[in-house]
């Protein structure tokens, strides 16, 4: 395996395993605005598909607790727009985005 394949797949284990806590976190306790904050911080450092995948469950537990304002507020404030082509006004319902 060359460097950009294992690259990739240590990549991959680790979004996984994001996924996995993001899940974890979401059932087990309430999702402040600024735990949210430095989650969409990372998964915006990093960029890419499954990284985004991480964002929208992140903006989905922040919806369901703090409201769609709260949602708008991030996704300005954190540039997620241009990071994940996510826009003030989409939902997010678990891992899915819907616009407005």
């Amino acid at each position: 395996m060359n460097r950009q394949g294992a690259k990739v797949a240590k990549n991959s284990a680790f979004n996984y395993l994001s996924l996995a806590f993001l899940a974890f976190l979401a059932v087990k306790t309430l999702m402040t605005l600024d735990k949210a904050t430095e989650m969409l911080k990372v998964q915006a450092g990093f960029g890419g598909f499954y990284n985004a995948n991480s964002a929208k469950l992140i903006l989905a537990e922040v919806s369901r607790e703090h409201g769609q304002a709260a949602v708008d507020r991030l996704i300005r404030e954190l540039n997620l727009d241009k990071v994940f082509n996510f826009e003030p006004g989409m939902r997010f319902e678990g891992g899915l985005a819907i616009k407005k």
